[in-house]
């Protein structure tokens, strides 16, 4: 008796999904938190000159006064 080999056709077709991710370059984190620390310097510089005014104007008593004291302050007299 003779072996006989057999074939077997084990072709079997799969599907492979690739997903695309975009990696953010370090370059691009860097210059977005440049972008944010420079956009932010000129609110915080607004907000600290906006709080010294109020003081100010705590201080001398009235805007009035303000404005008198700082006017003889630059003047001198």
């Amino acid at each position: 008796m003779e072996i006989i080999p057999l074939k077997m056709d084990c072709k079997t077709k799969s599907k492979v999904e690739t997903k695309k991710v975009e990696k953010i370059e370090a370059e691009q984190v860097v210059a977005g938190s440049t972008i944010l620390l420079v956009g932010a310097a000129p609110v915080l510089i607004g907000l600290w000159a906006a709080v010294c005014f109020v003081g100010g104007v705590a201080v001398s008593g009235g805007p009035w006064n303000l404005i008198q004291n700082w006017l003889s302050a630059v003047t001198g007299m």
